[in-house]
């Protein structure tokens, strides 16, 4: 009998486990190495955040990682499911809060006048695959449930 640890057989585990600390790796490195390395770059100023910039990074790239990772490992579990829907909610608000609300402010010191872009549009439909990823996570949940409901009951009439 293999050994089960949190439900899941250990080579599963241990290959599920490598295979989320890849993408961890990856996502630390696409999510907050490269946008940083960006935005040192540019020289922008992004003074209308709400939070420092960096520090926002930082603690997205570290809540998708963690997240990732656990929907990588408990994959087709419930717990799996919850992650990726906590990823979803997570990256919608990370959207809202980076383009500050879909709108930028900068000051014209030359002219003398504060222009404004109104992107809220644009920022929606950004939002739209992570929403889209919420509610299949939570369809294909449902569905799973279901059908494990329906094999037990058939398991227990062939019996």
């Amino acid at each position: 009998m293999a050994r089960q640890i949190l439900g899941l057989s250990l080579s599963a585990l241990v290959s599920r486990t490598a295979m989320a600390v890849f993408y961890g790796f990856l996502t630390l490195a696409i999510f907050y190495e490269i946008p940083n390395l960006l935005l040192k770059n540019a020289g922008g100023n992004l003074a209308g955040l709400p939070i420092e910039n960096e520090s926002l990074l930082l603690s997205y790239a570290i809540l998708i990682t963690v997240l990732s990772g656990l929907q990588i490992v408990f994959q087709g579990k419930f717990i799996g499911d919850a992650a990726a829907v906590a990823n979803g909610v997570s990256q919608i608000f990370y959207i809202y809060i980076f383009t500050n609300g879909g709108i930028i402010r900068e000051f014209v010191s030359s002219a003398g006048i504060t222009l404004a872009l109104d992107f809220k549009t644009i920022l929606y439909l950004m939002m739209v695959p992570s929403a889209l990823s919420i509610i299949s996570t939570i369809v294909s949940a449902s569905t799973r449930t279901s059908v494990k409901r329906t094999e037990m009951i058939e398991e227990v009439i062939l019996n």
